[in-house]
């Protein structure tokens, strides 16, 4: 099984320096501080804070898993912030970033899980914002928003095993479908929903990048 795991608010959250919460500067939560390009010659810094127990739930995940990093960040920001979840690079096979998502009407940020090369019945998005799955709702496994919570614990209780139950089906589209219902919840967002070739909703929204 193939797993897309966003980055932002699923596995880390992320504030500049001066824009750190209150609460969380006088909390026990764990932190770095990372430094990235701007784009333009210029460099920021950002604190970001690891969601609770991501380095376990990583390496437990990876031992019955191929794992995918997709971030609608930029890479400048993000693969310093990934090498500090991942530093022997050993854990993801691929890492995606803002380029590689889709604009729809409607919709920024898409990921269009086709782009993966991977087999859909055998993969699965693991986000804080659903419509990131807009194009494969029936491969959704939404996250809770993650704003540095110490003693936030979804990653091993809620997801590992969930993932591990997913790994054993042959397709997981019919039990995240039947679980999750993203296609109605789509639909109640004002997305037509239509099946695809492979007889599985999807929204009817146009990519237009």
């Amino acid at each position: 099984m193939t797993v897309v795991l966003d980055l932002d608010e699923t596995l880390v959250c992320a504030y500049h320096r001066n824009k750190v919460p209150a609460n969380l500067l006088h909390s026990n939560a764990k932190s770095f501080e990372v430094a990235y390009n701007l784009g333009d010659g210029r460099m920021g810094n950002v604190v970001v804070f690891p969601r609770p127990g991501v380095q376990a739930f990583l390496e437990s995940l990876a031992a019955f898993a191929e794992l995918i990093v997709f971030t609608a960040g930029h890479a400048g920001y993000a693969q310093p912030v990934i090498e500090m979840l991942d530093p022997e690079d050993r854990l993801f096979a691929a890492k995606l970033y803002r380029p590689e998502t889709v604009r729809t009407h409607g919709q920024d940020y898409v990921k269009d899980l086709r782009r993966l090369g991977r087999c859909l019945s055998r993969t699965v998005l693991v986000d804080n914002d659903p419509f990131s799955g807009l194009l494969q709702p029936c491969n959704v496994v939404p996250a809770s928003p993650f704003y540095g919570d110490p003693s936030d614990r979804q990653l091993m209780n809620e997801l590992l095993p969930f993932l591990k139950g997913l790994s054993e089906l042959p397709d997981v589209r019919p039990t995240l479908g039947d679980i999750f219902n993203m296609p109605e919840y789509f639909f109640k967002h004002g997305y037509c929903m239509y099946e695809d070739a492979s007889g599985y909703l999807t929204a009817a929204a146009t990519i237009i990048s």
